[in-house]
């Protein structure tokens, strides 16, 4: 939803994401120059950030090295978000679309304590956004117009991003009737749904439950692209009989349908009788042993994979522009861990792309980051494989107290960094003169440098690491893998 964002509201977001990356400085005219605004414009900025936000972020200025941000314990990006949301006029305009409590540019404009040039604008950007989900702005009365589905899931998404699980405090009506379904639905099912997945459902069935009230329905020709299993079919019905406004058929298929596809996930049973989609579920499953038998990574619940991707395959087909996961910008955190998983999603890539021309490859191409994610976040074992399979670092540890504390700072660095390297002790004088690429040491070490050569980097250490040393490893780690991912050309 950062495209609902205006500009202001959005360099400010990045400029936080610039600074909280790492605890060095930074100087303010490489900033502005990255968020492309001037120097005064990123200093205006900190200093919105310290009235606004100053129980949370601390910033610290110097002429000479410019500008870094100290981050409280109190302090969470999610949190942050949302209030950079809240202040945005497009967000302010497009919640009062829901209430339909305005009905002219001149009633917006009251409401918003703005201008209704103003309001033109936000209709126009938040316009551009909604066309993604297959929605649209109406004139006269100024409404959200477009599928009774399309309008649900991007409210689903949007008060999510804004408000979060304190959605939940906000008075709307029916909270209770929603909470109380999702809780039978999880127990009926025997499903593992933490806190914040009920919260999430809850939220979305209030958000239908607040449109059916106000005679809002699906239409009545809805029909879903696979057939709805009869136990959550016969659950819902008997869910919903007694809710205080008329709720159709096509309305219980639509829950259903939400719940099944993001919590249950359909099977092959469900499809048998249709080609098409039996041809799907047979690509997916034919990717999965060509991407398991490359990679050398046994894939033991390609069963649950396989219907996981199948799912969000049709979820994709049905809501178009939504995200099936609803992880936003977090999915891409995992996605550029490091680079730990660059290797294995080049191969899955170089994979799909021999199915671009199968329609199950040109929904997932259209948006292979959501498809990467849930590879990545199923697959189980998935990351101890690869990382056990990454060429490790060879280092050589050195002690001045001698073998037993080799052993010591041997063990302690591979449970910090573990399958991250294969190390030697010098005691033990069993190293590769030639193929050492870093050493760890309490101690100088000129002579054993002259023995191996000059170049290899050098970590001196206390005697049991500390978090200084720690960075340190940490630092170096990220620049050998670089280096090694630019030589092998990943």
């Amino acid at each position: 939803m950062r495209e609902l964002l205006d500009s202001s509201s959005l360099r400010r977001l990045n400029l936080i994401e610039c600074l909280i990356q790492n605890k060095d400085w930074r100087k303010i005219e490489k900033i502005a120059e990255q968020l492309s605004c001037s120097e005064s414009t990123v200093k205006s900025d900190i200093n919105y950030f310290r009235l606004s936000f100053s129980n949370e972020l601390d910033f610290e200025t110097s002429k000479q090295n410019g500008v870094r941000l100290i981050v409280q314990d109190t302090f969470y990006m999610d949190s942050f978000y949302q209030q950079i949301m809240h202040e945005c006029l497009n967000v302010q305009f497009i919640n009062l679309l829901f209430s339909e409590s305005c009905h002219t540019l001149e009633e917006y404009a009251d409401a918003l304590y703005t201008s209704t040039s103003s309001i033109k604008r936000s209709i126009e950007q938040v316009r551009a956004v909604l066309k993604k989900y297959n929605l649209d702005i109406q004139q006269k009365p100024i409404r959200i117009s477009g599928s009774e589905k399309h309008i649900l899931f991007f409210y689903g998404v949007l008060f999510w991003e804004e408000y979060g699980s304190s959605f939940l405090k906000l008075d709307y009506a029916y909270k209770k009737e929603a909470y109380e379904l999702v809780k039978a639905f999880k127990e009926k099912m025997d499903l593992s749904l933490s806190v914040t997945l009920i919260s999430k459902i809850t939220l979305w069935l209030i958000l239908y439950f607040e449109r059916l009230s106000q005679g809002y329905h699906v239409e009545e020709n809805f029909q879903t692209m696979i057939p709805i299993s009869k136990r959550i079919k016969d659950f819902m019905f008997e869910s919903t009989y007694h809710l205080p406004f008329e709720i159709t058929i096509a309305d219980v298929t639509m829950i259903s349908f939400f719940l099944e596809s993001r919590y249950l996930n359909f099977k092959q049973e469900a499809i048998q009788t249709n080609p098409e989609l039996l041809g799907v579920y047979n690509d997916i499953e034919f990717f999965l042993e060509a991407l398991s038998k490359e990679v050398s990574v046994f894939l033991v619940n390609k069963q649950e994979l396989k219907n996981r991707l199948f799912s969000q395959y049709i979820y994709k087909l049905e809501f178009k522009g939504l995200n099936y996961s609803l992880v936003g910008n977090n999915k891409l955190s995992v996605l550029n861990n490091e680079g730990t998983y660059d290797c294995f999603l080049g191969t899955a890539q170089r994979l799909l792309h021999k199915s671009k021309d199968t329609k199950w490859g040109r929904v997932v191409l259209s948006d292979t980051t959501d498809f990467f994610y849930i590879l990545i976040s199923t697959w189980e074992n998935l990351t101890s494989e690869i990382l056990k399979k990454r060429r490790r670092i060879n280092t050589l540890i050195l002690s001045q107290f001698g073998l037993y504390h080799e052993r010591y700072l041997k063990e302690i660095i591979d449970v910090r960094f573990p399958y991250t390297f294969k190390s030697f002790l010098l005691t033990e004088e069993n190293f590769p003169e030639d193929g050492i690429e870093l050493i760890v040491t309490d101690h100088e070490v000129a002579e054993i440098k002259l023995q191996l050569d000059e170049d290899i980097p050098v970590i001196g250490v206390t005697y049991s690491p500390n978090n200084r040393n720690w960075s340190q490893l940490k630092d170096y780690i990220e620049m050998i893998f670089a280096q090694k991912r630019l030589d092998s050309g990943e």
